[in-house]
């Protein structure tokens, strides 16, 4: 399952070719009951959760491995997700239904990147991609499922440090950007076999 997309230059993921790294064309509106084909295989969206809990972000590979990072100090400030490590090009799916909100240009630390309102109250944030999935703009209404772009490292990260930064927020009354983050691990249907690191804490 392990896939680059820039060698894949006609590569579809989620009924939609993706832009970004890779300089593809648009072909049609995702649709997350149709999986795509990838070299030969299915690209599928992730298990409807049960009530509250969020779904897995990416297609993980064998090599996935989650970092039980949030909390973690950076300079003056707490990291706000967890960083979930897996190959690049992997699918990024939208992990509730809702809106996509703000989109990240691969300027600051978030690299390539967007933030997606969920009808479930919450905001959900993905950083470091390495394209995003065409179509899909600022205001796109988006379903469980659909995939918004691929893993990378874009941002404050080091091209080798390949992974998607990965955000759950509350959002109470406010906007997207008075969204208070918690800690998505304990509400994450983490796939079986995907190796969970230890907490690491200020």
């Amino acid at each position: 399952m392990v896939a680059g997309f820039a060698a894949v230059a006609g590569g579809l993921l989620g009924g939609r070719a993706l832009v970004g790294a890779i300089g593809t064309s648009v072909t049609g509106p995702a649709e997350a009951s149709t999986p795509a084909v990838r070299r030969g295989m299915a690209v599928l969206p992730p298990p409807s959760p049960p009530a509250g809990r969020v779904a897995f972000p990416l297609e993980p590979t064998s090599d996935c491995y989650v970092l039980d990072n949030f909390g973690d100090c950076r300079s003056s400030r707490l990291h706000e997700g967890i960083d979930i490590i897996d190959a690049r090009g992997q699918a990024v799916f939208a992990v509730q239904s809702g809106v996509m909100v703000h989109r990240y240009e691969n300027t600051g630390t978030a690299g390539f990147g967007w933030i997606l309102r969920g009808d479930d109250g919450r905001v959900y944030r993905f950083f470091h991609l390495d394209a995003f999935t065409p179509g899909i703009e600022v205001g796109t209404r988006v379903a469980f499922g659909d995939v918004i772009g691929t893993v990378g490292s874009t941002g404050n990260d080091s091209p080798s440090n390949v992974h998607l930064h990965f955000e759950v927020r509350t959002l109470g009354s406010g906007t997207h950007w008075q969204s208070v983050p918690v800690d998505p691990l304990p509400l994450l249907e983490v796939p079986s076999g995907t190796r969970v690191g230890p907490p690491l804490r200020c």
